[in-house]
C-alpha cells in the first residue's frame, strides 16, 4: 500500500540519482521510466492524482532488438541512474520511478495461468519526495497518473515474444534540459531510507531477502514458461 514519503532528499538540478533494485527476473522485460512533478506545501496533503508529470528518462529495448533496459538493469546488479534536469525550477518535487514488465501483456504470453483475467502489463513504481536546488527556471508541462498512458497504448499491448521490431515507449517525450549542463562539485553518497525509520528498514529488508531466495527458486520456472 502506497505512504507519504517520510524523507526528503536533497538534490541538485544536473546532479544524478542511482535506484536499487532488488534481483529482478530476465523474464519480466519492459522499459524503464522516470518522472518529476513539482509541488507546493505539505506532501501529505497533496492530490497525488492531480499532479503533472514530465518524463526526464526512459530506456526499453535497444537498437540490437534482443536487449531491453531490465537486461541492464540484471547486468548492472539492480543499479539505475537518472539525471536530474539542469535548467528546472527548483523546489520540491514527486519523483516516480517506473519499470513497465511486458511478460503477461499479450495473448501469447501464459497470464491465464496466473490467475490474470485478460493479457495487461505490470507495472512496478517507486515514489520520492526530492527538495531541488539549483538556479533554472523551467517548469516543464506535465500529464497526470492516471492520465499519461491509455490501456491501448502500443507499448502496453507489445509481445515480447515474437520478432521484435522498434518498441513505442508509452507516455509524453523525454524533457531535454536547455543549455549546457552545469559543473558541479561532487558531494559525499547519500543513501535515501525506505521508511525513515532503522528499525522498520530492517524489516523491510528482511522481507525482500525472503521474497529474492523464493525468486532464485522460481527462477528458471518462469523463465521456460515465458513467465
Amino acid at each position: 500500500m502506497a505512504a507519504t514519503a517520510q524523507l526528503v532528499a536533497d538534490g541538485r538540478a544536473g546532479s544524478n540519482i542511482t535506484y536499487y533494485w532488488s534481483p529482478w527476473l530476465p523474464s519480466h522485460r519492459g522499459p524503464m521510466t522516470s518522472y518529476l512533478a513539482l509541488y507546493a506545501g505539505d506532501l501529505a496533503k497533496v492530490n497525488l492524482n492531480e499532479l503533472k508529470f514530465f518524463k526526464i528518462a526512459e530506456d526499453a529495448l535497444h537498437d540490437d532488438s534482443k536487449t531491453w533496459a531490465t537486461d541492464k538493469l540484471i547486468a548492472d546488479n539492480g543499479l539505475w541512474d537518472t539525471s536530474i534536469p539542469a535548467d528546472i525550477k527548483p523546489g520540491s518535487y514527486v519523483l516516480r520511478h517506473e519499470l513497465t514488465a511486458l511478460h503477461f501483456a499479450t495473448e501469447n504470453s501464459n497470464y491465464k495461468y496466473f490467475g490474470g483475467i485478460k493479457p495487461a502489463p505490470q507495472f512496478y513504481i517507486s515514489c520520492f519526495a526530492l527538495n531541488i536546488t539549483g538556479d533554472g527556471t523551467a517548469v516543464p508541462q506535465g500529464e497526470t497518473f492516471p492520465g499519461a498512458y491509455k490501456a491501448t497504448d502500443p507499448g502496453l499491448k507489445f509481445d515480447i515474444f515474437v520478432k521484435l521490431d522498434r518498441y513505442p515507449i508509452p507516455g509524453p517525450p523525454v524533457y531535454r534540459a536547455q543549455g549546457p549542463k552545469p559543473v558541479l562539485k561532487e558531494n559525499p553518497l547519500v543513501i535515501v531510507s525506505p521508511t525513515g525509520d532503522p528499525s522498520e528498514d530492517e524489516k523491510y529488508n528482511r522481507k525482500v531477502q525472503a521474497a529474492v531466495s523464493l525468486l532464485g527458486i522460481k527462477g528458471s520456472f518462469f523463465n521456460a514458461i515465458g513467465g
